[in-house]
């Protein structure tokens, strides 16, 4: 797994086990599969009619039932995956780039999100206006940026020139906040320091617009509902985000008239966090008008039950998993088996686009706080190469395949561990798991057709049906 877009020429004899005999008609869909020991194989898949009795392990795909749009796939800039990225040649660090963003073989990254200041993977705790009381951000800077945020955002958009970026803050400069620290407090009540946060975040998104990187969205603050951790944070009571968004971030957006969205978020379930947020901090602040009209999306992140109410209540707002479990450091199967349930439990409840965390990480993984977490790519720093982990693979079989302005589709059947999609072009794109230990001969009925496909166990497969 030491390269990108590994090949196999294995071809494995088309399965029996009882399989119909019908007439084979004069098309082949794709299929890519990956297992543990064997990732990104090319397999036949005849497509038969769709008649007789399908197996006891059968899927049925609805193009016509269509649901959310598909808006696109991606992860998180961050410094410490720039400083993990700069031990490697040129030639392999371009080989990474190219694995997550490129248009026609890599992951087809179109979204990510970028820190405004530090995260937890930061190399340390800062902000882009640090001189205590500089209200009219005299002294905002992107310095800091430059360093490693602009560069590997910048090779990115060399490999995808459309990728789209989003930001949010972990933490306001800490002057700005009641415990006068990054890891902990709130942001300050009076309207000076409110106005210099809108103007900050204002600034932000022009200064990117200057570097060249074009800012589609912000979100006002990751994970509000935090004001303790070790690592960034910042609280926000529901008054006190309605009265920032309201009275302070909207009316600075349109001051400068700047066509950056902004979308509430990022929101957790009620359950995480020192002041419970979840559903009903999203349909508290939508319930005015003024804010619903001026907020293009919700996003979401450890948030399954606030999802599905948002998605029920709001069903016309696009949502967005804003940031996948971000694991152990441990970067096995399990972890990866368990990111694709997590994927399809937010596409089945409406999300148009994922979000990865870490990109890449160094062979630690180890955050600010010295918390070890995963991603789908680790570079060993000591032998300064890479290794592509099965997350990747698993993340590449939706977002290599699943096309941003495409639909999810509806799906029935005894094997419901699928999730299909309709792409612009007239594709029928459908990812399924085997996360048995056993092969098992599935039946999937697409429009008409039929294949009979083993999936190996333990395994992710992509099957696409051309137009």
């Amino acid at each position: 797994m030491n390269h990108p877009n590994q090949e196999s020429d294995a071809k494995p004899p088309a399965a029996e086990h009882g399989i119909p005999r019908n007439p084979i008609i004069n098309r082949t869909v794709c299929w890519k599969c990956t297992t543990q020991t064997d990732p990104w194989q090319d397999r036949d898949c005849p497509v038969t009619e769709s008649s007789g009795k399908p197996f006891l392990n059968s899927l049925k795909v609805y193009p016509e039932k269509a649901f959310q749009e598909i808006l696109g796939w991606g992860g998180c800039f961050n410094e410490k995956g720039w400083e993990a990225l700069a031990v490697l040649s040129p030639k392999e660090r371009q080989a990474v780039i190219e694995a997550l963003f490129d248009p026609v073989k890599g992951c087809k990254f179109n979204i990510c999100r970028i820190p405004i200041g530090a995260s937890d993977f930061s190399c340390d705790l800062y902000s882009l206006a640090e001189t205590n009381g500089d209200y009219s951000m005299e002294h905002f800077t992107l310095a800091r940026d430059r360093k490693r945020l602009i560069p590997y955002i910048r090779n990115a958009m060399d490999c995808q020139p459309d990728l789209k970026i989003w930001g949010s803050p972990w933490s306001p400069p800490k002057w700005m906040k009641t415990g006068g620290a990054y890891t902990f407090g709130s942001l300050k009540d009076d309207e000076a320091t409110l106005s210099s946060y809108a103007l900050y975040l204002s600034k932000f998104v022009q200064a990117y617009r200057q570097e060249g990187i074009d800012l589609f969205a912000v979100m006002p603050q990751n994970e509000s509902c935090w004001n303790n951790r070790d690592y960034p944070a910042c609280g926000f009571t529901p008054d006190q985000y309605r009265n920032f968004l309201k009275h302070f971030l909207i009316p600075r957006f349109e001051q400068e008239g700047l066509d950056c969205e902004i979308w509430l978020g990022t929101v957790v379930d009620a359950e995480y966090g020192d002041i419970p947020h979840g559903f009903a901090f999203v349909s508290d602040l939508l319930s005015e008008n003024s804010i619903r009209e001026k907020v293009a999306g919700v996003g979401l992140q450890y948030a399954t039950r606030t999802l599905l109410e948002t998605n029920a209540a709001f069903s016309e707002l696009p949502l967005m998993q804003t940031e996948t479990p971000c694991g152990d450091g441990v970067n096995d199967w399990s972890y990866a088996k368990s990111q694709f349930d997590c994927i399809k439990i937010y596409l089945d409840g409406g999300v148009g686009s994922y979000m990865l965390w870490n990109m890449v990480l160094d062979e630690t993984g180890r955050s600010v706080a010295g918390w070890p977490q995963s991603a789908p790519v680790t570079v060993d720093t000591n032998k300064k190469s890479f290794v592509l982990n099965a997350q990747f693979y698993m993340f590449k079989h939706f977002s290599g395949f699943a096309t941003p302005g495409g639909h999810r589709i509806g799906i029935s059947g005894s094997w419901n561990d699928a999730v299909a999609f309709r792409n612009p072009n007239g594709e029928i794109v459908v990812v399924a798991q085997n996360a048995t230990e056993s092969a098992a001969v599935v039946t999937i009925d697409i429009d008409g057709s039929r294949i009979h496909p083993e999936l190996p166990p333990r395994s992710w497969n992509t099957f696409v049906k051309p137009a």
